[in-house]
């Protein structure tokens, strides 16, 4: 239900935009005529929004919010080395494979850093 109420109020202030902005029979007929591939975003962020609010209680907030970042990381690089989504292709260079790797550790960190200090001994 609070992703509900959440999209239904960005979506009154977004028509609010979009009405103040004009021409909207123009972007209307385009939106019409845009794939399918390219409307399945709204499906897939309010997949992300309900699956973040469930996991949320379960996994605690700085989880949940770190898992996502990552996974967010880590599709934009394999979006940015194939081009997907009209994107212009950026290769996966050696440094922003480390910079994602870096953010893979923080993860790690975040979801085991007390088990991992534990085990070497230390105290969280």
């Amino acid at each position: 239900m609070a992703a509900l109420v959440s999209f239904a109020i960005g979506s009154l202030a977004l028509a609010g935009v979009a009405f103040a902005r004009g021409n909207l029979s123009s972007t209307m007929g385009s939106l019409l005529a845009q794939p399918s591939w390219r409307l399945s975003g709204g499906v897939l962020g309010a997949v992300a929004i309900c699956g973040s609010l469930l996991a949320s209680p379960r996994l605690g907030s700085v989880n949940t919010v770190s898992l996502f970042i990552f996974g967010q990381f880590l599709a934009a690089m394999l979006i940015d080395q194939h081009g997907l989504a009209a994107a212009v292709p950026r290769p996966m260079t050696v440094m922003r494979t480390a910079g994602v790797l870096v953010i893979f550790s923080g993860v790690v960190l975040v979801l085991f850093g007390d088990k991992i200090a534990a085990a070497l001994g230390r105290s969280p």
